[in-house]
């Protein structure tokens, strides 16, 4: 035809955000009644409604929909960019979001990366991430990302001659603990 559309199939077990969702809400409902909602204290746009909402947030109503309705994430990346150039970091372990705001990315005017890669130990990715930023002339705060980030630096030649390569392979390899991975977010929202 005139128009080609872009679309990549979900595999889920699941028909999330669908009529499908509709025998789960009454059941859904009183969990949500008992929680306590409050107003965000960051601004937060909507995938539900793909504008910036507040108050909004803190009814049971909307999460209901949120489990319903479909999911507007292109307009609420949208939003988001529309206030000027943006860093977006994907938290979870792939970067299908990542892809999509990279293509909603029409000015080439914000960063998209994922913190995450389920291929891909967890320091060798944040390494990935952090080099990414620091390209881009993101500020980091690298008093914080160093000692979280190590190598043991005894094992750099002295001599600057010596033709040995030196990767922080053993350090790269092991799974990022909560904390650590916590204090490298707070390092790259500092900026």
């Amino acid at each position: 035809g005139l128009h080609s559309v872009n679309y990549k199939r979900l595999h889920v077990a699941r028909g999330f955000h669908s009529y499908l969702m509709d025998p789960i809400l009454e059941r859904f409902m009183p969990h949500l009644n008992a929680a306590e909602l409050t107003t965000p204290v960051t601004e937060f746009v909507s995938t539900v409604t793909g504008t910036t909402e507040a108050a909004l947030l803190t009814t049971s109503g909307y999460w209901l929909r949120n489990v319903r309705d479909t999911v507007k994430f292109s307009s609420a990346v949208s939003q988001v960019m529309g206030a000027g150039p943006t860093l977006f970091i994907e938290i979870g372990p792939g970067s299908q979001l990542t892809s999509v705001i990279i293509a909603l990315d029409y000015q080439s005017r914000h960063i998209a990366c994922a913190s995450l890669d389920r291929a891909t130990p967890d320091l060798q990715q944040l390494s990935k991430v952090l080099s990414h930023l620091y390209q881009q002339g993101q500020a980091l705060n690298w008093p914080i990302i160093v000692p979280t980030v190590t190598c043991e630096l005894g094992l750099l030649p002295h001599y600057q001659f010596v033709q040995a390569e030196y990767f922080p392979e053993k350090s790269l390899k092991r799974q990022l603990s909560a904390v650590e991975f916590e204090k490298v977010l707070k390092a790259v929202s500092v900026t």
